[in-house]
């Protein structure tokens, strides 16, 4: 059976948990594909982990992520039942250096068509060129504000400095007289 394979470099991206959702649910929704089975499998690697998973929720679940990922990997495919011939192919990989989406399927319009779907989500999520966030992010926590991070030492510390500055004015004063 002749397979039809589209590959394409993605350029750098920057995805936020909801987009990375959004581009999941993108590639998962298929039109309904009789005596197939799916595999999905969503993986990172870190520097001396390669976290792996066959579902995102499962995936966004690890405690082991930096707010950030840099090296994404997302790997999709349709097997028709009781077969080994794959139907529907799809490979997206998200790295430091390089980003590529690769779509093979027996069905040329489905390629084309996925590519083309994936490929206009993921040039929308493009990073600004201002700014030192050049590189390809996916980011699953959003970096906490300076004020939510420290809010409890500060107002402590603000209250003391009061405090200190109430004790030496009443010394002050008392001199005075």
């Amino acid at each position: 059976m002749k397979e039809y394979t589209q590959t394409i470099p993605v350029g750098k991206v920057q995805l936020t948990k909801d987009d990375l959702s959004q581009l999941v649910s993108m590639i998962m929704h298929q039109p309904q594909i009789p005596d197939t089975s799916p595999s999905f499998t969503i993986s990172a690697r870190l520097a001396d982990l390669e976290i792996s998973e066959e579902h995102l929720d499962e995936f966004l679940h690890h405690t082991d992520f930096p707010p950030h990922l840099d090296n994404l990997s997302i790997q999709w495919l349709n097997r028709f039942s009781g077969m080994d011939q794959i139907s529907h192919r799809l490979s997206l990989q998200l790295g430091p250096t390089s980003n590529q989406l690769q779509v093979s399927s027996t069905d040329q319009t489905w390629t084309l068509g996925k590519c083309e779907q994936l490929m206009r989500f993921l040039r929308s999520k493009t990073p600004l060129p201002i700014g030192l966030n050049r590189n390809t992010k996916i980011l699953l926590s959003r970096p906490s504000s300076f004020w939510k991070k420290y809010n409890v030492g500060i107002t402590l510390l603000l209250a003391l400095l009061s405090l200190v500055v109430t004790i030496v004015l009443g010394v002050l004063q008392l001199l005075r007289k």
